[in-house]
């Protein structure tokens, strides 16, 4: 009886974390930010693909990381973006 009362404070305590925070990864790591409403949506998103077309899916993830003070890690996403495009328009034109 005891082990499933501590498994249920661990899952309420991991729901609410869920429910909480996203977990962005991004180039530089894992980041941990806030979200600005109690939901699901987004609890894990990696960053790293991102182009300018996500960005407007994850419109909930761009307040909460501009209000957590991580308005760089959206730049930095769209500046792999441009970069991945150039580098793709680049090694096109190189191979016969």
């Amino acid at each position: 009886m005891r082990n499933f009362i501590g498994g249920c404070v661990v899952g309420a305590l991991a729901l609410y974390a869920a429910l909480s925070f996203h977990v962005v990864r991004a180039e530089d790591g894992h980041h941990v930010i806030a979200k600005t409403t109690l939901a699901l949506h987004d609890t894990y998103v990696d960053i790293r693909p991102f182009g300018v077309n996500e960005w407007k899916d994850h419109l909930e993830l761009v307040e909460a990381m501009r209000k957590a003070g991580k308005k760089d890690l959206v730049q930095g996403a769209a500046e792999n973006a441009v970069r991945r495009t150039l580098d793709g328009l680049f090694h096109r034109e190189e191979t016969p």
